[in-house]
């Protein structure tokens, strides 16, 4: 079984010919899986995508956590776990990597990775050669309540820099 922790990850501003912001800084928390982030296992290198954590609303990460956790079934349409998402809105429409998710007695595993937007057909092709991830239950359960621990003090920190939902660089980081 592997095991799961956080990563503290910043993905960069970009900036157009004109000056003008087209891609804000996020800071976010990567997973990783006994010790390598799970974008360079799904080899996201060409997508522009990171986790739904450390960036947003404190009470989207709170509901987002309690689907990782199985206290509550996921909230897009095709009921699967969102992993990696757009990281300018957090939205299924923009893409996202995501999979099902299995608890069972002693485990926790992600399986049948794949790319999905509102489109109802989801890319699996991509990611068939990904193998499914099996976690510790009570290791994994511990770690995203330590995260959720974690987002609620790191949020609460950032609250005069947010805009709606999410924050737009803040001048701490």
């Amino acid at each position: 079984m592997q095991t799961i922790d956080f990563e503290r990850k910043t993905r960069g501003e970009q900036k157009n010919k004109k000056g003008r912001i087209i891609q804000n800084v996020r800071n976010y928390y990567d997973f990783c899986v006994s010790g390598q982030s799970v974008s360079e296992i799904l080899n996201l290198d060409n997508l522009d995508l990171i986790t739904p954590f450390g960036w947003g609303d404190e009470n989207y990460e709170q509901e987002t956590i309690k689907e990782y956790i199985g206290e509550k079934n996921p909230h897009i349409p095709s009921g699967r776990l969102m992993i990696y998402v757009c990281p300018e809105c957090g939205d299924v429409g923009c893409g996202a990597i995501s999979a099902d998710l299995e608890i069972t007695k002693d485990s926790v595993i992600w399986k049948n990775f794949g790319f999905e937007n509102n489109d109802p057909d989801i890319d699996f092709d991509s990611y068939k050669s990904i193998k499914p991830i099996e976690f510790e239950k009570l290791d994994y359960l511990e770690k995203f309540r330590n995260l959720l621990h974690e987002t609620n003090n790191y949020t609460r920190g950032i609250k005069n820099c947010r805009v709606g939902r999410l924050f737009k660089g803040c001048s701490q980081f």
